[in-house]
């Protein structure tokens, strides 16, 4: 009887071993909370949020042979902006399970460097759809370590005509900041429009490009000679800083305004001046006028955590994301589409059928336009940097700067901060402030590093 018995342990236990290699096993996606257009941004965090698009995107696993599943869930974006040193560890603390996340240069030391995987056939499926000009810019240290959103990579500057300065010649603009210097001798007296923002890195993103995404951030590369500089001691920069000051001194920031009237002035549209860089093909924005050449966009994408146990599985769900076209079906709805194609990170949307508004045949028509495109070659620059070991000084770095912001989302009584629209005297003296207290916490040591990555490229 004890031999009957324990034959028949043995049995049991092989099927509940067979059943446990057929369950799926799950892929946990971090992203925030509103970030993609399924994804609320009332979301729960660290749950998993429930779609149909997700339950559809598994299903068509299953239809793909792949013995996984998708699970997706969310956090404050707070979160990671106020933690940005140590961000990946408190999500791992939360949650050790965590499989892929959004790529940000700030924690690439805790994210898989994916060289292996894009020498497979899944790897190579997703690198077909960039060219190779555009991936050689998201190398960090040699290596690739996300997926990039596939859209098209470049932008050029632009200003959209409005009524509300329907007497401005836009004839002969040069850039950004020479648009903005005429905006402000010939309206500084008197004008009946505002601009929404003015963003240092956009404006100047002709010769520069910004290190990472923060606006605080005073790191930046200089174009022409690959120059790690401190935007402090840049003079084409540092103009571009005082024209600031003089634009929300002069009141075209809305500079005092309270929060309910910056609420109506952003809804009345007609009264907002609009530039920046953007793409430039779409036909429905003709009322533009683009300058200077193109260049190539800062990109986001998603990564796969240095931590990760199943890495693999990850890849072969990322690779389903951006190169299934039912799986792109799943996230990409038709109704969220622009000329470019849309905003949503998940899916593929040059896979998904053209609406009305969209050329056909997307893939070659974006590919064509790079091509003939006249961003400048000779100007191989990298886009990311890894910033894993600098993240504490830039945070020092940014404190510093932050006394000259002039926009307050923390309050609803007086959104902008007013007793920062510097005359011209007490704005030098800030300028060199700043610069002295950079100096001090040793942003100089920052720059040296940085441009070991910027040498080291390429080579």
């Amino acid at each position: 009887m004890k031999r009957i018995i324990y034959l028949l342990l043995i049995i049991a236990l092989s099927v509940l071993t067979t059943g446990c290699n057929n369950t799926s096993s799950e892929i946990i996606l971090y992203l925030p909370q509103g970030f993609e257009s399924f994804i609320s941004f009332n979301q729960e965090t660290f749950v998993p949020v429930k779609s149909d698009m997700i339950d559809n995107f598994n299903t068509r696993l299953k239809e793909l042979k792949i013995n996984s599943k998708l699970v997706v869930k969310t956090y404050d974006n707070k979160m990671a902006l106020d933690n940005k040193d140590n961000f990946i560890d408190l999500l791992l603390e939360r949650d050790s399970n965590a499989d892929i996340v959004l790529f940000d240069q700030t924690y690439v030391d805790q994210l898989m460097p994916l060289d292996s995987y894009y020498k497979t056939q899944e790897g190579k499926d997703i690198l077909s759809y960039y060219s190779d000009e555009y991936i050689d810019r998201l190398k960090i240290n040699g290596s690739l370590y996300l997926v990039p959103k596939i859209v098209y990579p470049l932008t050029k500057q632009y200003v959209q005509k409005k009524d509300c300065i329907n007497d401005f010649d836009y004839t002969n603009i040069l850039n950004l900041t020479d648009f903005l210097n005429r905006i402000y001798e010939k309206y500084s007296v008197d004008h009946n429009f505002y601009i929404s923002d003015l963003a240092v890195s956009q404006i100047v993103s002709d010769k520069y490009q910004h290190i990472d995404n923060s606006e605080l951030n005073p790191l930046f590369l200089r174009k022409s000679d690959k120059k790690v500089v401190n935007a402090f001691e840049e003079q084409e920069i540092l103009n571009v800083m005082r024209l600031i000051n003089k634009l929300h001194q002069a009141g075209f920031t809305g500079k005092g305004l309270s929060y309910s009237e910056y609420s109506t002035m952003i809804e009345k549209q007609d009264s907002i001046l609009e530039f920046g860089d953007d793409f430039i093909f779409n036909p429905d924005k003709d009322n533009r006028v683009y300058m200077d050449k193109e260049q190539y966009c800062a990109p986001g994408g998603l990564s796969i955590l240095k931590k990760s146990n199943q890495a693999e599985e990850a890849f072969k769900i990322l690779w389903a994301i951006y190169t299934d076209k039912e799986c792109s079906s799943c996230f990409q709805s038709p109704k969220n589409q622009t000329y470019f194609g849309s905003f949503d990170l998940l899916g593929n949307n040059y896979l998904i059928s053209s609406t009305s508004n969209q050329p056909d045949n997307k893939l070659d028509y974006y590919m064509d336009l790079e091509k003939q495109s006249d961003v400048d070659q000779s100007l191989k620059y990298p886009l990311l940097f890894d910033l894993s070991k600098e993240v504490d000084k830039i945070e020092q770095y940014e404190e510093i700067v932050s006394l000259n912001r002039y926009f307050d989302s923390s309050t609803n009584k007086n959104i902008f901060k007013a007793e920062h629209a510097f005359d011209e005297v007490a704005y030098e003296k800030y300028l060199q402030t700043v610069r002295e207290k950079l100096k001090e916490v040793g942003i100089d040591k920052t720059i040296s590093n940085l441009q070991e990555q910027v040498d080291a490229y390429g080579t």
